[in-house]
Parts: C-alpha cells; sequence; structure tokens
C-alpha cells in the first residue's frame, strides 16, 4: 500500500466499488460451469503443477476443444512472462510487457476470425486483394470482465 500510495480507507473503497462487485457479477456465477477450482489460486503450486502435468501427459487440449488454439512458446514470450512476474519489476514495465502479451494473443485470435476477400485499387492503380474481417464477430463484452485486454485490442485491431 505505502509502495502505491494508498491507505487502507482507499484500498477497501475500491475492492467494494469495482473487485467485489466484478467478482459477484461474473466470477461467482461462472464458477458452476468450472470443473475444477484450485483452493488458493495461483498460490496453490502443487495443485496447479498437477493440472498442468495431467494434461501435458493426458490429453492434447486441441483434440479436446477444437476450437481452442496454442500459442507456440518463443523466447519472446517466455522472456516477457518472466519479467512480468519478477516482484521487483516497475508497474510501468508490468503493463507494458503484458500488453504486449495481450497484443499476441489477440493477434492469434484475429488469424482464426472468418473473413472476405475484397479487391482495392492500390494508389499505383494496381489490383490488391485483401481481406475484411466477418461482421459478425463480437469481443466487446469480453472487455467487462477483463479490461486490461481492452487498451491492447484497440492497438491492433481497428474495429
Amino acid at each position: 500500500m505505502v509502495e502505491r500510495g494508498r491507505d487502507v480507507s482507499s484500498v477497501l473503497e475500491q475492492y467494494a466499488k469495482f473487485v467485489k462487485p466484478a467478482f459477484d457479477g461474473f466470477v461467482l456465477p461462472s464458477k458452476k460451469y468450472a470443473d475444477v477450482i484450485i483452493p488458493r489460486g495461483g498460490e496453490n503450486h502443487v495443485a496447479i503443477a498437477l493440472i498442468v502435468q495431467y494434461l501435458r501427459t493426458k490429453h492434447d487440449l486441441c483434440k479436446i476443444y477444437p476450437n481452442a488454439y496454442v500459442i507456440q512458446s518463443t523466447f519472446q514470450i517466455r522472456g516477457m512472462h518472466t519479467l512480468i512476474r519478477d516482484r521487483e519489476i516497475s508497474k510501468h514495465d508490468f503493463v507494458f510487457y503484458s500488453d504486449q502479451l495481450i497484443r499476441l494473443v489477440v493477434e492469434h485470435g484475429l488469424g482464426h476470425l472468418p473473413f472476405t476477400e475484397k479487391q482495392v485499387i492500390t494508389p499505383t492503380a494496381s489490383v490488391y486483394t485483401r481481406i475484411d474481417f466477418a461482421k459478425s464477430c463480437v469481443v466487446f463484452p469480453l472487455f467487462e470482465v477483463v479490461k486490461a485486454w481492452k487498451t491492447p485490442y484497440v492497438h491492433v485491431a481497428k474495429d
């Protein structure tokens, strides 16, 4: 709290105004659909390791979920994951690298959207075939749950 210039009352006010209502409105109702709930969340390294190991050895997620796509791990992605997990990282760098990771996910996802081809005339009078994404795709309701995704998405996708 001190590091961020906050006091107990401002933290409690933020919790009451934003965190708790968001949890009650989005997370709590979805719990009934969960196959597994991990007590203590990300702090429960044993449970997470067991689930990761199970998924790696027993199942190919893309076979279970035909609409699931896995982004290949690269040194760039691993490096950014390392940076955002570092407790010494500045808030500015955390936001920067988190946005970069989200942009990669959004760009990867855009590659799987339905599209149509369209021909345009370039300034040099050449015909160029480009693509238009289908207008039926809905993304913004996600931003009510994950507001951190809105800015990187807007930087990657115009509409």
